[in-house]
């Protein structure tokens, strides 16, 4: 099916009439129109504590404080995900994050060896395996005898042009360690080759590395790694009262899942091959922020709001649920584990006659808060009838997320970072990445699913929406209307 445009694509809001300023607190997120789900709301601030481990934590002691090292853990349900695409892909490369970085020659291939052993020793992540037990069921735990061990390997320059493509192996699903480091020395430069399947890390989990790799470069200490103490709260998480009770809510809400799949492709054929469209917005942070400040929402929710009516619009939709992937770690436990440590909610809109931008950001926030404060995003990931693999996914990346040491404090610097996702993963993803001085549109799609016009139309119509947002003085009175049919299959 080809989509086409039949009208510029200009942003459906009513004119706003005049008035005063909407302030959002936190009373008013709790009773914000149809998300304040009464069962959850009576629990919401005991929860969100238990979620932030500051006050009163799942487990006040710290779990299997004696001998983690030799219990086995079941896997995340991310983890599993990743896990089956690496059986279906086996001997293929495919769910990995790896990054190359040279140091100059100076800082010698001793020394940057010895920082990378530090690191692996201090992350339990390099050593996890999966294994089945007695069920056939796949768990993870610790083997130190899978660590990998890095060693100089010294070849010329020209030798290395040979090899660099070929240094990316598939991993094997069962048995062997899910990470790997290679560091090579030329007659130029050393480069460091770290890796880890997305089975065992994300973005977070490599940032946490490169601190530790730098930490260990200068002789600092390194924070102790969490990630075993994570999977031991993990486990008593997902089935409460609490988390059936967002499971119903987001039946109730959006019903069926028909309409899940927000972005249809332009092209039939399979092509598994990963593009990335990145622009910079048309204004700048100072811009963003002033604004931002004039609604009282933060810069997810008002990011979130903005891709959220871009794809009602430009699909001509009234209810439009997507994938909210959050990186920022909430919670003790999770901000030093290397691993799988990805909170992903279920968030949409409803278009309905009287609908304002203040109502939307209302209920953004009222949908992230319980959302949070109720595990959504594990029903999200357990659940077949949920959120699919080609549903659209939205991410805030800020900068500076853990404030991490940057790698060229030791005078090294990323040559190349990959990220092989599975074939099926997040068909269009939807970032607003930050730079120094400026945030970008980004967005990662499948291409054979979508044209370059169909992404560059889609982007557009983005920054119109965008454009209706910034020119909404008074969001509580900028009404939006019901949509009409702007594109239709030829």
């Amino acid at each position: 099916m080809v989509i086409r445009v039949k009208n510029r694509l200009s942003w459906l809001f009513v004119p706003p009439a005049k008035g005063g300023g909407m302030e959002i607190d936190m009373k008013s997120m709790y009773s914000a129109g149809p998300s304040a789900n009464e069962m959850i709301r009576e629990r919401l601030e005991k929860r969100i504590a238990e979620f932030n481990l500051k006050k009163d934590g799942w487990e006040k002691e710290k779990p299997d404080e004696a001998g983690w090292e030799n219990r086995s853990y079941p896997l995340t349900e991310i983890q599993k995900k990743y896990l089956k695409e690496m059986e279906r892909e086996e001997g293929k490369l495919s769910a990995l994050v790896a990054q190359m970085i040279e140091f100059p020659l100076s800082a010698t291939s001793v020394r940057v060896c010895d920082a990378v052993n530090r690191m692996i020793q201090n992350r339990p992540a390099f050593g996890t395996i999966f294994f089945r037990d007695e069920n056939g069921v796949p768990r993870q735990k610790y083997d130190a005898r899978q660590l990998p061990q890095a060693f100089v390997e010294k070849m010329t320059e020209e030798e290395f042009s040979r090899v660099k493509d070929e240094l990316l192996k598939p991993f094997v699903p069962y048995g062997k360690s899910l990470g790997f480091v290679r560091v090579f020395e030329t007659e130029k430069r050393i480069l460091l080759l770290v890796g880890m399947s997305h089975a065992m890390t994300d973005g977070m989990g490599a940032r946490i590395c490169m601190n530790d790799l730098v930490n260990a470069y200068q002789g600092t200490g390194l924070r102790p790694d969490t990630w075993y103490e994570y999977l031991s709260s993990y486990g008593k998480r997902p089935y409460s009262r609490e988390y059936k009770s967002a499971k119903e809510y987001y039946d109730q809400r959006y019903g069926s899942t028909d309409w899940l799949r927000c972005l249809p492709g332009d092209l039939d054929e399979e092509n598994h091959e990963r593009v990335f469209f990145l622009r910079p917005l048309r204004y700048s942070d100072e811009q963003l922020a002033v604004m931002r400040k004039k609604h009282g929402v933060g810069r997810n929710v008002f990011f979130a709001a903005a891709v959220l009516l871009t794809v009602a619009k430009f699909t001509s939709r009234n209810a439009v649920l997507m994938n909210w992937t959050d990186p920022n770690r909430r919670d003790e436990i999770s901000q030093s584990a290397v691993g799988v440590v990805m909170t992903r909610l279920p968030f949409g809109i409803v278009i309905e006659d009287g609908l304002t931008l203040a109502d939307v950001y209302k209920d953004l926030n009222a949908q992230a808060l319980l959302g949070i404060a109720n595990s959504a995003y594990e029903w999200v990931s357990a659940t077949e009838s949920g959120l699919s693999d080609e549903t659209m996914s939205y991410v805030y990346q800020p900068r500076n997320v853990l404030g991490d040491v940057d790698i060229t404090a030791v005078g090294a610097h990323i040559v190349e970072g990959v990220l092989h996702n599975p074939a099926t993963a997040r068909a269009l993803a939807f970032m607003m990445y930050e730079d120094p001085g400026k945030t970008n549109g980004f967005i990662s799609y499948m291409k054979g699913l979508y044209s370059e016009d169909y992404i560059e139309r889609f982007y557009r119509c983005f920054e119109e929406t965008l454009d209706g947002m910034m020119n909404a003085e008074d969001p509580e009175s900028f009404r939006i209307s019901r949509f009409d049919s702007l594109h239709s299959p030829v």
